[in-house]
C-alpha cells in the first residue's frame, strides 16, 4: 500500500467505483447515460469495472494541506537529503521521507494524524475529498 492510499484510509476518505469504462458512453456529448444506451444490469456488463480508487492527490491538494497546517501553527520543515524529501514537524519526532514529494507529505500526514484533534482531522479529510 502506498503512503497516499494509507493516508486516505486513515483519514476515512471514501473510495469511488471506477464503474463504466465504455469510452463511447463516458465521452458522449449528447448527454446520454449508460442506462439510455445499454441493456441490462451494469454489474453484469463487460464494460463495468468494480475497482475502487481514491481521488487523486494533486499538487493543489498538497498546497492546501501545507497552508492549512501552517494556519494551525504546525511548524513544518522541508528538507531534501540523500535524494529524498523529508517532511518533519520542527521540534518533534514526527517525520517522513520518500523520493516522491506527494508520498512524503502523505506519510507525514498519516503520522501527524495521532496528534490532530477531531476538527483538524475533519478539515484534512475535506481537503483530501475535493
Amino acid at each position: 500500500m502506498s503512503a497516499i492510499d494509507e493516508m486516505y484510509e486513515k483519514y476515512g476518505v471514501n473510495t469511488h467505483h471506477l464503474g463504466c469504462t465504455n469510452e463511447d458512453i463516458i465521452e458522449d456529448s449528447n448527454g446520454l447515460y449508460a442506462q439510455d444506451i445499454c441493456e441490462g444490469d451494469c454489474l453484469d456488463c463487460t464494460w463495468y469495472d468494480s475497482d475502487e480508487y481514491y481521488p487523486p492527490f494533486t499538487a493543489e491538494k498538497q498546497l492546501e494541506l501545507i497552508k492549512y497546517l501552517t494556519i494551525q501553527r504546525i511548524d513544518l520543515e522541508f528538507l531534501y537529503i540523500n535524494k529524498e524529501f523529508v517532511i518533519a514537524e520542527c521540534g518533534d519526532s514526527i517525520q517522513y521521507a520518500h523520493k516522491d514529494f506527494g508520498q512524503a507529505l502523505a506519510g507525514f500526514l498519516t503520522r501527524l494524524r495521532q496528534k490532530l484533534d477531531s476538527k483538524q482531522c475533519t478539515a484534512v479529510k475535506e481537503i483530501l475529498e475535493k
